[in-house]
């Protein structure tokens, strides 16, 4: 084919017209991967029965404006009634609806700007849920002793997780985390589908964390649809959120709110630390309970080997008497009974001077430094003494001169 020919072909297919809707339909699926974030300022807004909110976003300058829309499933988690004269940050795409031939802009998510306006919207919501009961102690539920399970939404990318981490102590914590924006425009969405995506994971409590910042860093805790989510979470709620001059929303109706994410894996080390030191305590009382059931035991010993050489000492002066017994059987009878008296008289002497029998009829061994104490000069004052009964000893202290 001639290059002529090929030229004409070429160029009568790249003049080939598109029709309307095709053209429209190339443009949008363009401006859909165009996301981008715009601030601007509130001329006028229309609530119609469908719940989608349609708004004019004009530029400061006032030579430009915006035709906007916000579905209405997308609205309501705003926590935001759109007013003329708002200044808003908006985050989305534009689109042209092709009925009309009208361009507008889809709102994925909003906040506000402006510390006034903040301040005013933190009030008013913060009235309505106290009327509900929402704050009061009497709804907030206690964290159980020892948990195990730990839930965190937090951004991964920010030194929150990190300080939690960090601090919790090795007692075998297992922690879940939920990645979530925790500022700027798309910060409430993403908060709550975290949250959400916690309810299904079996846990023991839920950390809901970030750093300091100002009221309009933090607006997303003071979102009206984020506290009603912590306070119907299955399980208690710490809010650990930096905060501004008052207190975000979402903290006031969390179970337990610490200032700091620091403070928060504190909180859960207390219970598993109490429980380590009264352990240590225990295992101390244990071990002063069985060496003293030792020394009583040694003690014990020597007393009955006392006894025992009281026993072979009878029992060879009774060997002793049979022997001479047998020696003197029919030569003298006196003489064996002097011997049985004097026998007699020796075992009273012995049985009167047994320890194990005068400890039974109420008498006491009493041992300063471990010696027989005969005299009660020999213990100074405020000497520490030992007194040995039939069944035990006790430890006593001198009191007088």
């Amino acid at each position: 084919m001639p290059a002529q020919e090929l030229l004409f072909e070429e160029e009568e297919a790249a003049a080939k017209p598109l029709s309307v809707i095709a053209y429209i339909e190339t443009l949008n699926e363009t401006l859909r991967g165009i996301e981008v974030s715009i601030v601007g300022e509130i001329s006028k807004a229309s609530f119609p029965p469908s719940g989608h909110v349609y708004f004019d976003l004009k530029d400061e300058s006032g030579e430009g404006v915006l035709h906007c829309v916000v579905w209405r499933a997308i609205y309501e988690n705003l926590g935001i009634r759109l007013e003329a004269g708002m200044r808003v940050v908006i985050v989305g795409s534009a689109s042209v609806y092709a009925p009309r031939g009208e361009l507008s802009f889809r709102v994925r998510a909003m906040e506000l700007t402006g510390e006034g306006v903040l301040a005013k919207r933190y009030e008013e919501l913060k009235r309505k849920l106290a009327a509900e009961g929402v704050f009061s102690e009497e709804r907030k539920r206690a964290v159980a002793d020892y948990p195990e399970r730990i839930g965190v939404v937090t951004s991964r990318n920010g030194a929150v997780i990190h300080d939690i981490l960090n601090n919790l102590g090795r007692f075998g914590f297992k922690v879940f985390l939920a990645d979530a924006r925790v500022e700027g425009p798309e910060s409430v969405e993403s908060l709550l589908a975290a949250v959400r995506r916690m309810a299904a994971v079996p846990m023991d409590v839920l950390i809901v964390a970030r750093g300091g910042g100002s009221m309009e860093a933090l607006q997303a805790f003071d979102n009206e649809a984020l506290v009603r989510a912590l306070i119907d979470f299955p399980v208690p709620v710490i809010a650990a959120i930096g905060h501004h001059q008052d207190v975000p929303l979402a903290a006031l109706a969390a179970d337990v709110h610490v200032s700091t994410p620091t403070a928060a894996a504190n909180f859960l080390n207390r219970s598993w630390q109490d429980a380590a030191s009264r352990l240590a305590r225990d295992a101390e009382r244990v071990r002063t309970s069985y060496g003293n059931a030792l020394e009583y035991a040694r003690r014990s010993l020597e007393f009955s080997r006392y006894e025992e050489r009281l026993r072979a000492m009878r029992r060879a002066a009774e060997e002793r008497l049979r022997y001479a017994e047998r020696r003197v059987a029919g030569a003298c009878d006196g003489l064996v009974r002097f011997a049985r008296m004097r026998l007699d008289t020796a075992a009273r002497i012995i049985a009167a001077n047994d320890p194990a029998k005068n400890l039974r009829l109420g008498y006491t061994l009493v041992r300063y430094r471990g010696k027989i104490v005969k005299k009660a000069g020999s213990v100074p004052p405020d000497g520490e003494i030992e007194i040995q009964f039939s069944d035990g000893t006790i430890s006593a202290k001198r009191t007088s001169s």
